[in-house]
């Protein structure tokens, strides 16, 4: 089987940038806990700047994630927002 009109059009990005778009967002809370996010926290031992932003908390903020839906082992969120 082919197509009578191929595909011409492409994306211009990067693979990381195309899995981020294809990711669910989401709104996660900071806490001094980790990222909490429908009923689970997150922590992330290599990203210091990170837990030194929840050890200086004072109460929860809101934070701006991304995530698969087939896999809640896993958060992602862009570095510049912590």
């Amino acid at each position: 089987y082919s197509a009578k009109n191929p595909l011409t059009h492409t994306i211009n990005c990067s693979n990381v940038e195309y899995i981020w778009k294809l990711m669910s967002s989401g709104n996660a809370s900071l806490t001094r806990k980790g990222i909490y996010f429908k009923g689970l926290y997150y922590t992330s031992p290599r990203d210091v700047k990170l837990n030194a932003r929840l050890m200086s908390l004072q109460k929860a903020e809101p934070f701006s994630i991304r995530y698969d839906e087939s896999d809640v082992a896993h958060l992602y969120y862009i570095g510049r927002e912590v």
